[in-house]
């Protein structure tokens, strides 16, 4: 989620609720952060991700802008299962593909691009450490 405004408490409930942007899209909505009676619905985070699939950590945002890079200059980075990336900026949807991708930052490494968080058929890359 990218907040839009807020926080603020709603006068009738007594809710603290934000309005937020859902990543990749144009949706935007009011979520409620923390309940009148103090019960917590959602938190910041999801920072840090792990690497579930094996995939390749690319220099640039489009896929196959990069494809044609990599012949010329650099050879993208596997990642491996098990793999700490950091999140940087994102996640923007790729024109082409519409594949959602973020840009993160490789923790064994040190190396920064962009990956794809799940492929077109559905299966995840990477999931988001609590």
């Amino acid at each position: 989620l990218e907040l839009v405004e807020g926080p603020r408490r709603d006068a009738d409930s007594g809710a603290l609720r934000i309005q937020a942007k859902k990543a990749g899209t144009d949706s935007v909505g009011w979520v409620t952060l923390e309940g009148s009676k103090g019960t917590t619905f959602l938190k910041e985070g999801g920072n840090k991700f792990k690497v579930v699939r094996e995939t390749i950590l690319t220099h640039g945002l489009e896929i196959e802008a990069d494809a044609e890079a990599s012949k010329l200059d650099h050879q993208p980075l596997k990642l491996k299962v098990g793999e700490i990336l950091e999140l940087l900026a994102g996640p923007r949807k790729e024109e082409k593909s519409s594949l959602l991708r973020v840009k993160v930052k490789s923790k064994s490494e040190g190396k920064i691009g962009w990956i794809t968080c799940k492929s077109s058929e559905g299966a995840r890359f990477v999931s988001v450490l609590a």
